[in-house]
């Protein structure tokens, strides 16, 4: 019988990573292994689970390019107004489920 061992980091993180770039995202290889040095993966300590920074920077970035921002913003404000007419369209363009 055929032992199979997998490197989590070469048949796995690595593949991952590489196609993300290859899709155009900004991708941080850490390499394999555990970091020791939590700067390098964007943390002030290994407790910080969120990166909240990183994700608010991100947020701003996709607000500043994405010209359908401020619609899917006011259509959610006037979903709470209840002002808005059912579109279920509307609704999965939010990433809501409608079925």
């Amino acid at each position: 019988m055929e032992s199979f061992i997998v490197s989590e980091y070469k048949d796995v993180e690595r593949p991952l990573l590489t196609h993300l770039a290859t899709m155009g995202w900004e991708v941080h290889d850490l390499g394999p292994g555990i970091p020791k040095d939590p700067a390098t993966s964007f943390r002030s300590s290994f407790r910080e689970v969120v990166l909240s920074d990183r994700f608010k920077q991100a947020v701003q970035r996709i607000k500043l390019i994405s010209p359908q921002w401020k619609q899917v913003q006011q259509a959610k404000i006037r979903l709470r107004k209840k002002a808005l007419p059912f579109n279920p369209h509307l609704f999965h363009f939010m990433g809501i489920s409608v079925d």
